[in-house]
């Protein structure tokens, strides 16, 4: 079935602004030109300069600048556990999405000079890619390490990089999984890093998981 070109227009057009009441500003423009690809495509060119204008303005990522030296030096100041002081140090290093770690190993950590760290992310996927940790992250990281160790946990390249809780001897512990971690919290660690919710929402979901035991401060 043929359709208008000017139809055509005023479709995508109308497309253009359900998304501007559906999904974030900062997404709209990824979902239209996957469209305008596919009518390209197929020879169809809309006239997309007036389509553009119709895109919301971009949200700044308000508040979600890096966290500064004195922002982090503040979380660490916050806690006493070694592993929450590893997993601090670890993402401000590395700049990982949360939802990476539960996949993390110890056979991703490889070790550079000058006492840094090499970590490997999402491996053997198409989105694998090299991160590093500062001599200060690896040390952090290398203490939490020793103090599994200390209560018997044997390390190995398969065991977890964090985990909940030490089991000792021989036992294997499980990696942290999606479900210690609700979806929803995942969700709003995405959205937070898009610049989509602000920062008092997603320590709302912080504060859910250290009020429910998920981690401990």
């Amino acid at each position: 079935m043929a359709i208008d070109e000017k139809e055509l227009q005023s479709m995508v057009e109308t497309y253009v602004i359900h998304l501007k009441r559906t999904i974030g500003p900062n997404s709209i423009s990824t979902y239209a030109n996957h469209l305008k690809t596919f009518l390209e495509s197929n020879d169809i060119d809309l006239n997309w300069r007036k389509i553009k204008r119709l895109y919301p303005a971009m949200v700044k990522r308000s508040g979600h600048s890096a966290y500064t030296t004195e922002d982090v030096q503040k979380m660490l100041n916050a806690t006493t556990q070694l592993k929450n002081r590893a997993v601090i140090h670890f993402l401000a290093s590395t700049g990982v999405r949360i939802g990476a770690v539960p996949d993390l190993s110890l056979k991703h950590i490889g070790d550079m000079p000058l006492g840094c760290k090499m970590v490997t992310v999402y491996e053997d996927s198409t989105e694998e890619y090299q991160t590093f940790l500062t001599p200060e992250a690896a040390k952090a990281l290398e203490g939490y390490l020793e103090e599994r160790k200390k209560h018997s946990e044997i390390l190995d390249d398969e065991s977890p990089l964090f985990r909940e809780r030490y089991l000792l001897g021989i036992t294997k512990p499980a990696t942290g999984t999606s479900q210690e971690i609700p979806a929803w919290i995942k969700n709003n660690a995405d959205w937070w890093s898009q610049g989509l919710i602000s920062d008092g929402d997603f320590l709302k979901g912080i504060t859910f998981l250290a009020e429910n035991g998920i981690i401990t401060v």
